[in-house]
C-alpha cells in the first residue's frame, strides 16, 4: 500500500494533471487552501467540470489505477483519502522568472480490511495559475 499511496502522489503532482491544458495545481492553490478528496467514493460531480471537481475526478481516478497495477481490489481498503493543503507562502525562481506560490503538502493515507494504515506525503511549489507564464500542453 506504501507504493500505491506514492504512485497516487505521484501522478497527481505530475504536469499531466491538467485542467483546460494547464497545470490543475495552479487552480487549486490559495491562502489557506485545504482540500480533502475521498478516494473511495462513488457519489458523482454534478455540473460543469471546475479544478476542483477535477482534482476529485482525477484522485480517485489514479488512485484506482494504482490499485489495479498493484494487483489490489478496492474491496481491501475501507478508507482512502487524499489531502491537499497550503503549508507556507514562498517564492521560487526558475526559467528566469520569479514567482510567488505556497509549499503544498499532499498527504495520502489508507486503512485496510486488516486494520492498517498507510499514509505518505509529499510537498511541492505550486504558484497560482497564470496563462502569461504558463504553457498549454500540447494535448489540448
Amino acid at each position: 500500500m506504501k507504493c500505491i499511496l506514492y504512485g497516487l502522489l505521484g501522478t497527481f503532482v505530475s504536469r499531466y494533471s491538467e485542467y483546460e491544458g494547464y497545470w490543475l495545481l495552479g487552480f487549486l492553490v490559495a491562502p489557506g487552501m485545504t482540500l480533502q478528496i475521498d478516494l473511495l467514493s462513488d457519489e458523482p460531480l454534478s455540473g460543469e467540470p471546475t479544478p476542483e471537481s477535477t482534482a476529485v475526478t482525477l484522485a480517485r481516478a489514479k488512485f484506482r489505477d494504482q490499485l489495479l497495477k498493484a494487483g489490489y481490489s478496492q474491496l481491501c481498503v475501507v478508507a482512502a483519502m487524499l489531502t491537499v493543503e497550503e503549508v507556507v507562502p514562498t517564492r521560487q525562481f526558475g526559467g528566469g522568472v520569479s514567482r510567488y506560490g505556497y509549499d503544498v503538502r499532499f498527504r495520502a493515507a489508507a486503512t485496510m480490511d486488516d486494520g492498517r494504515s498507510y499514509h505518505r506525503e509529499v510537498v511541492v511549489f505550486v504558484a497560482p495559475h497564470d496563462p502569461a507564464v504558463e504553457l498549454r500542453s500540447g494535448g489540448r
